[in-house]
């Protein structure tokens, strides 16, 4: 009995091992599988690379910068700082190159996006999120140049060996950032770098008119610094409400009387150039008045079909941030429709107001003779004077500004770790998703041909039995 039990296994295991053909292209198919689903997730975790960058200060949520200008992640891969991370990596990469290999994403949690959309479900008026954590990757294959072709992409492979590592060209990358942001939004800004070079190539009124632009760019800036911190006195006892008092006198006293004294003699030593030059800007801000004046009426128009009665109020049942019941007033067409009509008649008014400008501008320099030498050299001296005034202002607040920079160094773009996306989990979960769909693949694969090869020998037998 023992040695028949025995001799029966003996016969299903050489069976097994022996295997049918169907069994073993099974196994090959299931193997073959398996290994490019490992070469896939491991060729895409050794491409891709990435840092976090984080910035520390209030206003990034409301995606400003600490001068109040608008936020933009994407100034880490501009000229500047892909010129410093090739300084840094002995240029042996160029700042293109490393342009190509890079992307950049918001780190927003899951536990964010959810906050976010339950306020928007409970009907919150303030949902608004901005992130202050975001991912540097560097990819050997990017999306860039994926796009470019597959030689392209095999070239690049071949590149990276040559190449500083993924690791120390993100690190150069994100340090340089660091740096650049530090230097233009904490330190100073480029609002305080002035050249004169263009400004001086330009004809009086012009000049006056960039001057003033400059100045007030700069009190703009003096101002988001008091917001910031209207506490602060440097080591001179000078605090920003004294900078931004300083250059606001400038300004009204300095650079206005300049310029008024340009527009009442009608200095220019180009009077031809100019005069186009305001006509043209008549012309221009004409047809603007005239667009958003048609707007505005088609606008008052559309008003008056509404039925006032019953648009007057319209609530809506919410909840508040406590999550308690209450009637919401909510804006219907109408508000929509009254706001647009608002917003085009401002637009309109202040259309019209700068055409009605330079048509006082053609006037006055029209009118004025010819503008003699003297008065060139005058207007050249004061021109010089309030660029003079100016510089000496942005020189000793310069000097405030890195101060209070140094007391609040807080605020600044901090560089997490390079991490390589070594995670098992996901490149486990990662593998099985493309392990699965070969085998999906490779299944619909051999049915297809298995339903073709037996329609073909049911034809082939039909065409015999006719044959017989």
């Amino acid at each position: 009995m023992k040695s028949a039990v025995l001799e029966k296994l003996g016969k299903i295991t050489l069976a097994g091992r022996k295997g049918s053909p169907k069994t073993k292209a099974v196994i090959a198919t299931v193997c073959a599988a398996l290994l490019i689903a490992l070469i896939c997730v491991v060729s895409q975790t050794l491409n891709d690379a990435s840092i976090n960058v984080s910035a520390h200060f209030s206003s990034v949520t409301e995606g400003r910068n600490p001068d109040g200008s608008p936020f933009n992640i994407n100034e880490m891969m501009c000229d500047e700082v892909l010129e410093r991370a090739s300084a840094k990596l002995g240029g042996k990469v160029d700042a293109e190159t490393i342009r190509k290999h890079l992307s950049v994403s918001d780190g927003t949690s899951s536990s964010d996006l959810a906050n976010l959309k339950q306020k928007i479900v409970d009907g919150s008026t303030e949902y608004s999120f901005f992130p202050n954590v975001y991912t540097l990757t560097y990819s050997v294959v990017s999306d860039n140049i994926e796009r470019e072709g597959f030689f392209a992409s095999a070239g690049a492979v071949f590149k990276q060996i040559i190449m500083p590592s993924k690791k120390k060209i993100l690190s150069s990358v994100a340090e340089s950032y660091s740096e650049y942001y530090f230097e233009k939004y904490i330190a100073g800004n480029a609002a305080m770098n002035l050249d004169w070079s263009d400004t001086d190539s330009l004809d009086h009124y012009n000049r006056a008119t960039e001057t003033k632009a400059a100045a007030e760019k700069i009190s703009r800036f003096i101002l988001s610094k008091y917001n910031a911190n209207p506490e602060f006195v440097s080591s001179e006892g000078i605090g920003y409400g004294e900078l931004y008092a300083e250059i606001e006198q400038i300004i009204a006293i300095d650079v206005n009387n300049y310029m008024s004294f340009v527009i009442q003699n009608g200095v220019t030593s180009d009077k031809g150039s100019l005069l186009r030059q305001f006509a043209f800007m008549d012309g221009l801000y004409n047809e603007e008045n005239e667009r958003h004046i048609s707007a505005y009426e088609i606008t008052r128009e559309v008003v008056d079909f509404y039925d006032s009665d019953t648009t007057k109020v319209v609530f809506v049942p919410a909840l508040d941030e406590t999550r308690t019941f209450y009637m919401n007033r909510t804006k219907v067409g109408i508000d929509y429709l009254i706001e647009k009509a608002s917003y085009e008649k401002g637009m309109a008014d202040e259309a019209l107001h700068n055409s009605e400008r330079y048509r006082y501008l053609i006037d006055r320099f029209s009118a004025a003779d010819m503008t003699s030498e003297e008065m060139l050299s005058e207007t050249d001296a004061m021109y010089d004077e309030v660029k003079e005034k100016i510089n000496k202002f942005v020189e000793k607040a310069d000097a405030v500004i890195s101060e209070g920079s140094k007391s609040n160094e807080q605020k600044m773009i901090k560089v997490g770790k390079v991490y390589s996306g070594f995670d098992f989990v996901s490149m486990a979960v990662g593998g099985g998703k493309i392990f699965i769909m070969l085998l999906l693949i490779a299944f619909l694969g051999a049915s297809l041909f298995d339903g073709i090869v037996k329609l073909w020998r049911k034809k082939r037998l039909a065409g015999e039995e006719e044959c017989r």
